[in-house]
């Protein structure tokens, strides 16, 4: 799921410089996909993994890089 929100994307970023039926080819996503993720945006699940994510490397940072994932 992340890796297609990541395609989804890229692909939004170069819509000016490649045609999206051919980006979402090369990335191996279907086309109405990533069409209706524009409209939808991210899900709820990717949104709280990016907070846990971002809550994750603000402790690993804090902790000086040395604490592991046990710790964390």
């Amino acid at each position: 799921l992340r890796e297609r929100q990541e395609k989804y994307r890229f692909i939004k970023q170069h819509l000016m410089k490649f045609p999206v039926e051919t980006m979402c080819k090369i990335l191996k996503v279907i086309k109405s996909g990533y069409y209706h993720w524009l409209q939808t945006g991210p899900s709820k699940l990717w949104i709280e993994n990016q907070k846990i994510s971002s809550l994750v490397k603000t402790i690993f940072k804090d902790s000086h890089e040395s604490y592991g994932a046990p710790r964390m």
